[in-house]
């Protein structure tokens, strides 16, 4: 009987496929592939051959075709590989535990390589080997990589906290926190040979403190309560700006502009908010921060008055101020619906007192005709440039009167049409200033895009400010969108362009 052609085939083509699916399933085999130094580093090989690979590099010694040191740093070289599967990686780690007389040298690997870990999974299982050996040293490396802010996790589901409640099980997490900002003895060696990287890895621990005690309150006891050394310079700056001030910095950034106002050519500006603070009651000095006081200062000054409304006050007017305008919220995907609701009403419960007061501050200033003009003509610019957005800082002149100073990013900076990424030089002009502010200015009718971008969110909250946005939403008009730290975010309504443009 004639075999039909399509079933001789289909004998060949299975065998094809198979051999394919072997050769394309993780690249070669180990029958042809020693093990070397080099095969460890092979990202052909199937992950299981490496694993094995590695978990056998020792053999290399015992066989005279390596040194100790040599197969040591190998395997170091695995564990840092980051772009490679996590399980190859921990592998290499566990390898490495292996040599009883290193540990402490692999020990010092795992605390330089946490802060910075991408893997959650590999962070997981470090902190089960920290935990099983009590290596209580590891704390202020996991703090680090935990104050690193992701939107998306929930604090007490990171694989940080898992891995300190294993290592302090019998401690509040708080406390382990705040003594890894306290003890220097804690820090990486490196760390301590560097006095600014020191001091920026003690602001995580602060900032992660901070993030964990919302309200606040544990943060400032704990400062009260603790013995702080005479040259903690740290503690002593934070005890001034909590009892002076009334503010306790939540960031890293927000720690670095308090030791800026804290240096000799600020002490007029210090003393002047300090004035202005002394003078708040205990509901407005509630949730006060470094974003408010030039605000706050600026009132005391030109419109005394509005620091004795009450915060009911300061919303209602805000209300009636914004009902009168224009305003454009953002609606997209079927039907149009509105995604977000950016009234004052919506954020009554959520904001405090000096909020209301920056709020309000931010839907008068932006009508100043002369602010509309300059703002209209950096706009112009920015349309025309479609490597980056362009921003800038809202201060005051000496007058008291309203100015712009504007900003645009480096050329390293530059990260494409739809990203203001602020430069240094920003950030260091704008302590006594109310407001940064960028341009979504790509095309004239842009009102989908009116507000701040997830990104932008992420900036007010890292860098603690008061924020504005201004958007093209036709030829001569611009919405503004008012947002700080929280996720608070306010439509001021329209300005126009000045008929002089």
């Amino acid at each position: 009987m004639m075999v039909p052609s399509r079933l001789r085939i289909l004998p060949l083509l299975l065998a094809l496929a198979a051999a394919a699916l072997a050769g394309c399933a993780g690249g070669s085999s180990s029958s042809s592939t020693p093990l070397t130094l080099d095969s460890v580093m092979d990202e052909e090989l199937l992950p299981r051959t490496r694993i094995d690979y590695v978990q056998r590099l020792w053999e290399l010694e015992e066989r005279g075709e390596a040194s100790h040191d040599a197969v040591r740093e190998r395997l170091k070289r695995v564990a840092w590989l980051r772009g490679t599967w996590w399980k190859v990686r921990m592998a290499a780690i566990e390898t490495l535990l292996e040599d009883e007389a290193n540990l402490d040298d692999t020990r010092n690997m795992l605390r330089l390589m946490l802060p910075t870990e991408p893997s959650a999974d590999l962070t997981l299982a470090v902190g089960e080997i920290a935990a099983a050996r009590g290596w209580t040293d590891l704390a202020p490396a996991f703090v680090r990589r935990w104050s690193r802010v992701d939107p998306l996790a929930v604090d007490n589901e990171r694989v940080e906290y898992k891995s300190l409640r294993r290592l302090f099980p019998d401690r509040p997490i708080e406390d382990v926190v705040f003594d890894v900002f306290m003890d220097e003895e804690l820090q990486t060696p490196t760390m301590l040979d560097d006095e600014a990287r020191q001091l920026r890895h003690r602001d995580d621990a602060w900032a992660l403190l901070r993030r964990l005690d919302t309200r606040g309150e544990r943060t400032i006891n704990l400062l009260r309560a603790t013995n702080v050394a005479a040259d903690d310079e740290v503690v002593r700056q934070l005890r001034r700006g909590a009892t002076e001030l009334g503010v306790v910095p939540d960031t890293r950034p927000e720690m670095e502009w308090l030791r800026r106002l804290l240096e000799p050519g600020e002490r007029a500006y210090w003393d002047a908010c300090a004035a202005v603070v002394a003078r708040l009651s205990p509901e407005q000095r509630r949730g006060l921060r470094l974003r408010h006081l030039p605000i706050l200062l600026y009132l005391s000054e030109h419109d005394p008055a509005r620091l004795n409304w009450s915060q009911a006050q300061l919303v209602d007017r805000i209300d009636d101020t914004l009902r009168e305008r224009r305003r454009h919220p953002r609606s997209r995907g079927v039907g149009g619906e509105m995604l977000s609701d950016e009234s004052i009403g919506r954020f009554r419960d959520e904001i405090v007192w000096a909020d209301a007061q920056a709020i309000l501050h931010a839907a008068e200033v932006i009508v100043e005709p002369e602010l509309a003009g300059w703002i209209f003509s950096q706009a112009e610019r920015d349309r025309e440039d479609s490597s980056t957005e362009h921003g800038g800082v809202i201060s005051y002149a000496s007058d008291g009167s309203v100015r712009i100073t504007t900003f645009e990013p480096r050329i390293a900076q530059r990260r494409g049409d739809r990203q203001f990424t602020a430069p240094p030089d920003m950030i260091l002009v704008s302590d006594a200033a109310p407001f940064h502010y960028h341009l979504h200015a790509q095309e004239y009718r842009y009102a989908e895009y009116a507000g701040p971008s997830h990104q932008d969110e992420l900036y007010a909250a890292e860098q603690a400010r008061c924020c504005l946005v201004f958007t093209f939403v036709s030829r001569d008009a611009m919405d503004v969108d008012y947002y700080q730290p929280g996720r608070v975010t306010i439509d001021l309504g329209e300005i126009r362009r000045p008929e002089s443009q």
